[in-house]
């Protein structure tokens, strides 16, 4: 089982709600791996950058082609944590007198999908047939989610959904004028203050495993709320018998160099897979 550290994908700006249909393109391509990997890696710069080095190298160029005209022909299971990526925008209008803060008026709200939820969008983009596994809550920003994926035609049978459970949810307030870029000024995180139990932890291996049988690789995009812990992708290893799937980590992810974490978990220390 080859497990690959995934190439960092263009990110999108909190400052520009509609940047989030910027396709996280190198985060897919480590799904077909050894072709482009090295042009990636050698190549890989502004959008400029790559424009002219498609320009200079035409049979690089169409391989890359073919290599995104195959993605609808590819079925990739993301196990992660889903998160809501929530973007609420003011109008400035005058300074408080209450403090020395901003009054806004309401404009807009965008809720989008974030974290692994967003990795699932982008190869959704691409054409690749997505089958998410991870955890909403009995909430709104959870609903939304679902809401969304159904929409863009993603399968939600994996997602579990949990009373229990708070959706992590990532709420960007962004401040400017009508014909002005917008500022982000403040975010406010809401998130589980526990690990996923046991059983949960069960229901997510098995739906992981059941899904990988039936895919040509898994990608793990860990953010540190337990839906994609070293104890889960371990176990998914030594006794999911995964065969030859390539097993796809998000840059973000805990495992650098193993399954070891290099940065602190967000919750309380995940249970085992029983």
């Amino acid at each position: 089982m080859q497990l690959t550290l995934s190439i960092p994908c263009c990110r999108r700006s909190a400052n520009e709600s509609g940047e989030r249909e910027r396709i996280g393109f190198a985060a897919a391509i480590p799904l077909l791996a050894r072709l482009t990997n090295k042009l990636l890696r050698e190549k890989w710069g502004t959008h400029g950058e790559l424009v002219s080095t498609m320009i200079k190298h035409p049979k690089e160029a169409d391989r890359l082609r073919k290599i995104v005209e195959a993605f609808p022909n590819i079925t990739v299971t993301v196990l992660g944590d889903l998160v809501a990526d929530e973007f609420v925008f003011g109008e400035i209008s005058h300074v408080s007198r209450e403090a020395p803060v901003l009054i806004l008026k309401h404009r807009e709200r965008t809720v989008v999908p974030g974290g692994a939820a967003n990795a699932a969008n982008n190869l959704a983009d691409l054409g690749v047939n997505v089958l998410p596994v991870g955890i909403v809550g009995d909430d709104e920003p959870g609903r939304m989610l679902l809401k969304y994926f159904r929409h863009k035609r993603i399968s939600v049978s994996g997602v579990l959904k949990d009373k229990s459970y708070t959706t992590v949810t990532k709420t960007r307030i962004l401040a400017g004028m009508t014909h002005t870029a917008r500022q982000q000024v403040v975010r406010v995180d809401r998130e589980p203050q526990e690990a996923p139990n046991a059983h949960l932890t069960r229901e997510l291996y098995l739906a992981a495993r059941n899904y990988a049988h039936a895919s040509d690789a898994l990608l793990v995009s860990d953010y540190g709320y337990g839906a994609a812990t070293p104890a889960i992708v371990s176990t998914l290893q030594e006794k999911g018998k995964l065969g030859t799937v390539p097993i796809v980590v998000c840059p973000r992810s805990s495992y650098r160099g193993g399954f070891r974490y290099r940065r602190r978990s967000r919750v309380p220390a995940a249970r085992s897979v029983g």
